[in-house]
């Protein structure tokens, strides 16, 4: 490195700089921060942050979280309906696990086992 080059009196070197900072202040300008409120609460703040623009507001979030209350809790009651409800009847003509084998068509009686 050239010991004898002194960057501060280089007018391109000032220049690029400026210009630098010029546009690292407009980045910052043009950044959408959602303004956080401590009164929101978090749930709500992160709809609004993952909803991609759609959800501007806490009242539509929460109404947006309540829906999705609301269909888990019909999901929940169809399943526990379904899940604790009897055992349905078989077919008929039903025999379960036997084989259609002719030693099993007519299996022998427990009376002629003796």
């Amino acid at each position: 490195m050239n010991k004898d080059l002194n960057l501060n009196e280089n007018l391109e070197i000032k220049k690029a700089l400026k210009e630098f900072e010029m546009k690292n202040v407009e980045q910052k300008q043009q950044t959408p921060s959602a303004p956080i409120n401590p009164e929101i609460p978090r749930m709500i703040q992160w709809v609004i942050k993952y909803s991609g623009g759609s959800v501007k507001n806490e009242k539509h979030a929460l109404y947006i979280l309540l829906g999705f209350v609301v269909v888990v809790i019909i999901i929940t009651i169809i399943l526990s309906l379904n899940a604790f409800s009897g055992p349905s009847e078989a077919p008929a003509g039903f025999r379960g696990n036997i084989p259609n084998t002719p030693e099993y068509q007519n299996p022998p009686r427990p009376e002629d086992l003796r």
